[in-house]
């Protein structure tokens, strides 16, 4: 099965930087939408697949500093 996971950081309202490490095999791509604005936000989208109905660790090292 394949995912597609996005997580949101609004960076206005966040007074630090997240960091993600993608397991192997997984993708992560990042965006800036409506950068240098107000409401500017940071996309984080990570992106694989695997058999339906397993859990699975899709990054570590998540951090907000």
């Amino acid at each position: 099965m394949n995912f597609s996971i996005n997580i949101i950081d609004n960076i206005n309202n966040n007074s630090g930087d997240v960091t993600f490490t993608p397991k192997a095999t997984y993708r992560l791509e990042t965006l800036t939408k409506n950068g240098g604005f107000r409401n500017e936000q940071k996309i984080y989208n990570i992106k694989g697949s695997t058999q339906s109905k397993t859990r699975i660790t899709i990054a570590s090292n998540i951090s907000i500093k």
